[in-house]
């Protein structure tokens, strides 16, 4: 029993050191490509690094959830805006870039954790979860 709690100690501390060390690096992650709009770099088709079957496809202004290539529900369509504070759950000091995604049943918020062309890292707000993506090639 000991054991388990001390794993459970030490996996919570790689899990706490490695979203530091994603959050540090964004914007280095961002300022590799300054050249490059957020809008050119986030656009295409990304796979969830943990299901391989689930990925985000990104046209411009629009935000579609796959699962298998194809949309989860009618619902999985959403419009995609950058902002670059989020009063709501951030302090408006935080220097990052945003995502609010919405349709006419749901509105979900993302920081942008790292984005350049390979991955793409996300937190979700308000559950603070972070979701992985890589680039699909095409």
């Amino acid at each position: 029993m000991w054991h388990l709690k001390q794993r459970q100690t030490r996996m919570r501390s790689t899990i706490f050191v490695l979203i530091l060390l994603i959050s540090i690096g964004c914007n280095t992650e961002k300022n590799k490509h300054s050249n490059k709009s957020l809008e050119e770099l986030i656009g295409g088709t990304w796979i969830h690094s943990k299901d391989s079957l689930s990925s985000i496809q990104i046209n411009g202004e629009l935000w579609f959830f796959k699962y298998h290539g194809e949309l989860f529900s009618k619902h999985d369509k959403y419009q995609l805006t950058f902002v670059d504070t989020l009063p709501e759950f951030v302090k408006d000091t935080i220097n990052t870039d945003f995502i609010i995604l919405n349709n006419q049943f749901d509105t979900m918020y993302y920081e942008i954790l790292t984005l350049n062309d390979k991955f793409l890292s996300l937190m979700h707000f308000p559950s603070g979860q972070i979701h992985l993506y890589n680039r699909k090639d095409e």
